[in-house]
């Protein structure tokens, strides 16, 4: 399941009027996690960033658990496509240039 928290705070704390990160997750399957950001040109865009560790499947109960945690992945990032849509509603940052 998707966790994590709104943040809505700047990205660069010496500039107000930049990119903002509005969302940050909390760890996800296989080490994953999503921050959402508005940027200034009016664009809501994600970010999945792995923790990505070396795994070592010694027997198959380790298969196991990594089928299942992909199994999680899979939900973990339809919920994140859900979540993205959700706040690409909320973006309310003014677009730049006509667009």
């Amino acid at each position: 399941m998707l966790t994590g928290h709104m943040v809505n705070e700047p990205v660069d704390a010496n500039d107000p009027n930049g990119d903002v990160l509005v969302y940050e997750s909390d760890m996800g399957p296989l080490g994953l996690r999503l921050d959402v950001y508005h940027t200034t040109t009016g664009d809501t865009v994600a970010y999945i960033s792995p923790d990505w560790t070396e795994w070592s499947i010694g027997d198959e109960s380790e298969m196991h658990d990594v089928i299942t945690q992909a199994v999680s992945l899979s939900r973990w990032l339809s919920e994140a496509r859900t979540l993205l849509h959700r706040l690409r509603g909320r973006n309310t940052t003014p677009p730049e240039h006509g667009r």
